[in-house]
């Protein structure tokens, strides 16, 4: 697999700056079983990266070969029925990010790699370690939710922040370094969960961010000062048609493609605003205030000076108040939508996977269309 690596220093994919290798030689060993719970931990499996739980599926991740007798021992232990392993090298699963990586006000960083070059260690450094999980930062919707996350710190005071399908943790981690008193980064996956807390020590952050495992919308009934959804375009769909939501002020949408917008805007209240939008590589972000909340106005008290400048405006209104298409002059078809890992599907619909196409159906179905190494 040597020949996949690759050095790429200077500008990559749209929007970022990268320095060091964009792919990873390292094998998966996956182990797919049938059963009915998942436990909260596996003391002593050696190798073992996470379990990701689908049920009645769950796939074990390893690091390392295991036998058949290893196989047969593990499901017997948690009562689970053995259907499949899949062989895949590291980068086939994850988008693989180089050393470090720029995105707007942040810069990546990935643990056991070089630092940042002195000349480009400006900038807030987060250190991230995406394991199996989605949030790698090399992502089009996670690197547009980072520009405007930036935006929206640079215009208004935010004390307290929700990141909902928070993955690694990526977006939390770029709240609390921005200044956020508290926030509270949820997933329904527990092995997101873990593998977030993780980033968070990593960061030393553990007093400001706190990880919770959750997969029902309510729990957002809390509201706060800004939402954050990077989640897949089934969940999405499916809060935005609930109300928890409309209890934050500020809401950052994302993991659409930009030829869905227009699905997105019609699903949002009219008296709604616009603060910014975001189009990479064909994947929108899209951050939107609610009037009601105050404080809408960039440069209000406690702003910071923006770095960069944003689009603000409002939807144009239609019959009934709908915002229509022709009055939102940032609604612009970006024209050929340029390929882009996509997300599965859960049963309840909040995790997003790493660089896969768009199926409906469980994990394995994605594993057996990854060719083998």
């Amino acid at each position: 697999m040597d020949q996949l690596r690759e050095k790429v220093k200077g500008k990559g994919r749209r929007g970022m700056e990268v320095d060091g290798p964009m792919s990873d030689s390292r094998e998966l060993f996956v182990v797919e079983y049938r059963g009915g719970r998942c436990p909260s931990s596996f003391p002593g499996v050696e190798g073992l990266l996470g379990v990701w739980p689908e049920p009645p599926y769950f796939y074990c991740f390893f690091g390392r070969e295991v036998s058949r007798e290893e196989i047969a021992g593990f499901g017997r232990e948690y009562g689970w029925t053995f259907r499949d392993t899949y062989r895949l090298a590291y980068d086939q699963w994850q988008d693989v990010a180089p050393a470090t990586l720029r995105v707007g006000p942040f810069l990546l960083h990935t643990p056991g790699t070089p630092p940042p070059h002195p000349e480009r260690a400006e900038g807030m450094v987060l250190h991230l370690n995406p394991g199996i999980v989605f949030g790698s930062g090399v992502h089009p919707s996670t690197r547009g939710c980072l520009l405007v996350i930036g935006e929206l710190f640079a215009s208004f005071p935010i004390e307290t922040v929700t990141d909902l399908g928070t993955g690694t943790g990526i977006l939390a981690l770029a709240c609390a370094r921005l200044g956020c008193r508290r926030v509270t980064a949820m997933d329904c996956n527990p092995l997101a969960a873990r593998e977030a807390l993780a980033n968070v020590r990593l960061n030393r952050l553990t007093s400001v961010i706190h990880v919770v495992t959750a997969d029902d919308p309510a729990t957002l009934n809390r509201g706060g000062d800004l939402l954050l959804m990077n989640i897949e375009w089934a969940a999405l769909r499916k809060v935005l048609e609930g109300t928890a939501w409309l209890r934050y002020g500020k809401v950052v949408l994302s993991g659409f493609l930009e030829t869905q917008w227009g699905q997105v805007r019609d699903m949002l209240p009219a008296h709604y605003s616009i603060f910014c939008r975001r189009s990479v590589d064909g994947w929108g972000t899209v951050a939107v205030a609610n009037p009601a909340s105050g404080n809408t106005n960039p440069g209000g008290s406690g702003a910071r000076e923006p770095p960069w400048e944003s689009s603000r405006q409002r939807f144009g209104r239609g019959a009934g108040g709908r915002p229509e298409k022709t009055g939102d002059p940032s609604n612009k078809n970006p024209g050929q939508v340029e390929p882009a890992p996509g997300f599965v599907p859960t049963a309840n619909g909040f995790v997003k996977s790493p660089r896969r196409d768009r199926l409906s159906g469980p994990l394995g179905s994605v594993l057996r269309r990854i060719p083998r190494p």
